[in-house]
């Protein structure tokens, strides 16, 4: 549960991607669409590249507008794509928000 009137951080790390052989670093990319409980879309992104640390590690940390959200349930949808081997995973998280 987060309350509606403050900033929706999510912030998550990739692991297992497939490294390319020339620069031995992944490649992946990571959307996210933001749905109300009845599929209403509130806020999305086009998957982007993530650029690894130094040593290969995958992570994002991202700030999801909520303008406009009312209390409710929610649907934070997360899109991660290996760019080479072109697995993709999705992972769907339910969540509420509250008024303050």
């Amino acid at each position: 549960t987060f309350d509606a009137a403050k900033p929706f951080f999510c912030r998550f790390d990739v692991h297992g991607a497939t490294t390319d052989p020339a620069t031995r670093m992944p490649r992946v990319l990571a959307g996210h669409v933001l749905r109300r409980s009845d599929g209403t879309v509130l806020s999305q992104s086009e998957p982007t590249e993530i650029a690894p640390t130094s040593l290969g590690g995958v992570s994002r940390l991202m700030q999801i507008p909520l303008s406009g959200a009312q209390p409710g349930e929610y649907q934070l949808e997360l899109l991660v794509r290996d760019g080479i081997s072109g697995r993709e995973r999705k992972v769907v998280e339910p969540f509420t928000l509250q008024g303050s």
